[in-house]
């Protein structure tokens, strides 16, 4: 069975919100979305709201949540370890925004979407670059 993810999209002032995960996680040592792993018997929007309070420390409601996206593909540590992400942006939150696991993510900022920093997990930087030239779903 698949592993499912979902992954946040914040913006703000065409600037995207990305983390520096450490390298014990998933997509260490790289820039990466925030998000995590869907629970046991979870719907995708409460996924969404709970990674954002633990992650955030932000508040969202299911109105504010937008689904732009997602993908399938296979763990790169690994290769045997099939996964698929499901993006979702945030409209509106109440909070701020604060890096709440400084242990997992060793940085937190917005970038220009045309300077994002490298290295960058590359799935998702080919799902950030398909999302705003509109394309449909990422080529495999």
């Amino acid at each position: 069975m698949k592993k499912v993810y979902i992954l946040i999209w914040i913006e703000r002032d065409n600037k995207l919100l990305i983390q520096y995960r450490a390298s014990n996680k998933i997509a260490g040592d790289h820039w990466a979305l925030p998000g995590g792993s869907v629970e046991d018997g979870e719907f995708l929007l409460d996924a969404v709201i709970r990674e954002a309070k633990e992650e955030l420390d932000i508040f969202v409601k299911k109105e504010d949540i937008d689904f732009l996206y997602f993908y399938e593909d296979k763990m790169k540590e690994t290769f045997d370890k099939e996964f698929i992400a499901f993006i979702f942006k945030i409209n509106n939150f109440s909070g701020y925004i604060k890096n709440t696991e400084p242990e997992k993510h060793l940085n937190q900022d917005f970038f220009d979407f045309n300077k994002l920093p490298e290295p960058f997990w590359s799935n998702q930087k080919e799902a950030i670059y398909n999302i705003l030239n509109k394309e449909i779903f990422l080529k495999r």
